[in-house]
């Protein structure tokens, strides 16, 4: 992916708004779609969605409903994916990213294949699949390392240490981190520094070592300071070490912080429910019982809304009860947490 920083985001949407009008060539088609796609995909990553959803709009309207050109389909539904996983919708970024990846195996595209690869492990391990998350990352990162793709090296290996923290591999974890967050310094790219930080400071606080996971939250807000759709969540994972070393008051600074970035942006690309339980943990550590109520309500609203979404029983069951933050989003909304 391309280093994009806050400052150029102007730029894209000035460019983006003066090519959108003209009408390309049929030879341009692919060109085309392909300059638009990655920068629609980066737009999104600054949430800046507007823009991105009429990029979108136009690209479906331009290339019709069905695209002969491998490539082309590809790079669309890789951008309807990463959409789709922007606006609270697993399944459908899942299902995009597969049809992605069906895509540039048949335009013999091994790097975007590989790519999509990491994505789909991601998707995975947001639906609660970890061990098949596990087993996608893998062997993307064999791939990957193969093919010398660095930068899809290392964002695999940022998506594979999230998932072995779920899965409780906290030392394992910690060295795919460690490898990915070096990738991201020697590259100056501050989104994966920041997911790394991220993924670091929860592996820590599920081992039990509050203080280090302090420290890779805090480096968290640092690195993501011009990322907002993954600040609020690094601002809601720094709240929650807190509230667990009982700093209660510091910790609704920071949930606060991370709930006023979600609110400002509508949607974030991931932590959604993390953002609003820690908020609505640090309302009642305070002694805020009502607003509490109020913002776990909110939670709740959202992992429902987000299990609606699922059709298959045992996806759904799994995404309700196997994702910690969805569970108990569910069990204090119940509880009315105390």
């Amino acid at each position: 992916m391309l280093r994009v920083s806050k400052a150029r985001w102007p730029r894209i949407e000035s460019w983006v708004e003066q090519v959108m009008p003209t009408k390309p060539e049929p030879e341009a088609l692919t060109t085309r779609t392909t300059c638009l796609s990655v920068c629609a995909n980066h737009l999104i990553y600054g949430g800046r969605y507007r823009v991105a959803d009429n990029v979108i709009a136009e690209l479906q309207v331009c290339s019709g409903a069905e695209v002969s050109n491998a490539h082309v389909a590809g790079m669309l539904h890789q951008l309807r994916a990463i959409r789709a996983s922007s606006s609270g919708d697993p399944c459908a970024c899942r299902d995009h990213l597969q049809a992605s990846l069906l895509a540039f195996e048949q335009a013999g595209d091994r790097r975007n294949a590989c790519l999509t690869r990491q994505n789909l492990g991601f998707v995975l391990a947001e639906l609660g699949d970890y061990r098949a998350a596990e087993q996608v990352l893998q062997a993307s990162l064999a791939v990957g390392e193969r093919m010398g793709l660095h930068e899809v090296v290392a964002y695999t290996l940022v998506n594979l240490g999230l998932v072995l923290g779920h899965l409780g591999a906290f030392e394992e974890g910690r060295k795919v981190l460690m490898r990915a967050l070096e990738a991201g310094q020697k590259h100056h790219h501050p989104r994966l520094e920041g997911f790394a930080h991220v993924y670091r400071a929860n592996l820590e606080r599920l081992s039990g070592n509050a203080m280090a996971a302090e420290h890779h939250a805090k480096a968290a807000i640092a690195a993501l300071s011009s990322v907002p759709p993954l600040l609020s969540l690094a601002y809601a994972v720094l709240a929650r070490v807190l509230l667990t070393q009982g700093r209660a008051a510091e910790a609704l600074v920071a949930a606060r912080e991370a709930h006023a970035l979600l609110e400002s942006l509508g949607t974030i690309e991931e932590g959604e429910v993390t953002v609003r339980l820690v908020y609505a943990e640090a309302h009642k550590a305070n002694g805020n019982a009502l607003e509490s109520v109020h913002v776990l309500e909110r939670a709740r609203q959202h992992v429902k809304a987000k299990a609606s979404k699922i059709s298959d029983a045992s996806e759904r069951e799994r995404f309700l009860t196997g994702i910690a933050d969805n569970a108990r989003a569910l069990d204090l909304a119940i509880l009315r947490i105390g």
